[in-house]
């Protein structure tokens, strides 16, 4: 088994699609296939994610608590959250099953998306400050890698700029008449 040259440029790829993937679905109505596509990556994208902000570790998995020192500071997806994810990003993934056709189907998944968006900004968020203050000291020197730290930067704008996005989207939905 080889071992990625720096484990961060796999975690940083995993959350920059997650986001890139809820940006495009937001700002675009691409064509039904084209949907199709990113929202079947965005439930992959969402699914590991989950996997790794989850506070149990899962075998074989990357988990958050991996890299910190103290994982008490780390935000993790609660149970309850993290099964919905497993669940309804696991069947969302799996195209030729019966269930895939019901409505409750869709609104199960439309549902986990929206659900679980705001506690994996959360966990992102805190596992980026307890990589800034608390990594281990094995990962230290990958995490400060000056491309590492760009890509931290540039996940953290698109960050702020999305949560920009939903106040101001929202304040302006809320308060026309």
């Amino acid at each position: 088994m080889s071992i990625v040259t720096n484990p961060f440029d796999h975690i940083l790829y995993e959350i920059e699609m997650y986001l890139y993937t809820y940006q495009l679905i937001q700002h675009n109505m691409p064509s039904q296939p084209s949907v199709n596509l990113i929202l079947d990556s965005r439930a992959i994208y969402l699914r590991n994610l989950a996997y790794f902000f989850h506070k149990e570790k899962k075998r074989g998995c990357w988990s958050a608590f991996d890299y910190v020192n103290d994982p008490s500071i780390l935000t993790f997806l609660d149970d309850t959250l993290f099964q919905q994810v497993n669940d309804n990003m696991s069947r969302a993934t799996g195209h030729l099953l019966d269930y895939r056709l019901e409505e409750s189907y869709k609104e199960n998944t439309k549902k986990c998306f929206k659900d679980a968006y705001p506690s994996i900004i959360d966990a992102i968020k805190s596992f980026f400050d307890a990589m800034d203050h608390n990594a281990k000291i094995d990962y230290q020197d990958y995490w400060n890698n000056i491309d590492i730290c760009n890509r931290v930067k540039k996940i953290k704008n698109l960050i702020k700029s999305l949560e920009y996005e939903k106040k101001y989207i929202y304040e302006t939905v809320t308060t026309c008449s």
